[in-house]
């Protein structure tokens, strides 16, 4: 017994077509790529400053950035820092953690909340000039604006 699926051409047109209108609302459904995500987004660091005790304890940090959706924004701690430690900046979406830089003294890494729990960030090396301070702390002072590159790299926190 030969059981056949398509009766006749009319049934084989009636088929494509029917195929071809679930494909093309398959296609129309796909959401598209969101409208003004910024590949990458430059961020300018101004009036980077630190304080650190002999024991290497920081006591202090502040810095004040500005980006795609900050304009002089202030970041910092007074207080005891820990160096890795991610702080906000007031309630913005940006927040900061002070490092060891590589090359220079500190290092600061710069993060962008996009969504609930993703977003990006960058890092950069802070050019400073150090010297004494108050009670015997060292307090280092950026040489003028840094810039660094926050990726486009989605990173869930």
């Amino acid at each position: 017994m030969e059981v056949r699926f398509l009766r006749s051409p009319l049934d084989t047109m009636r088929f494509a077509t029917l195929t071809l209108i679930a494909l093309a609302s398959v296609a129309v459904a796909t959401p598209a790529p969101q409208a003004g995500f910024p590949p990458v987004e430059d961020v300018l660091i101004l009036d980077f400053s630190t304080r650190h005790q002999p024991d290497g304890a920081v006591d202090s940090v502040g810095l004040h950035i500005t980006a795609h959706d900050a304009d002089n924004l202030y970041c910092g701690l007074t207080g005891e820092v820990l160096l890795g430690e991610k702080y906000a900046c007031g309630s913005s979406k940006y927040s900061f953690a002070l490092v060891k830089g590589v090359y220079d003294t500190w290092g600061v890494r710069i993060y962008h909340r996009w969504g609930v729990a993703s977003g990006a960030s960058g890092y950069r090396d802070v050019p400073t000039y150090c010297h004494a301070g108050p009670l015997g702390s060292t307090v280092c002072t950026s040489q003028g604006p840094v810039s660094l590159y926050i990726d486009a790299v989605p990173k869930d926190w």
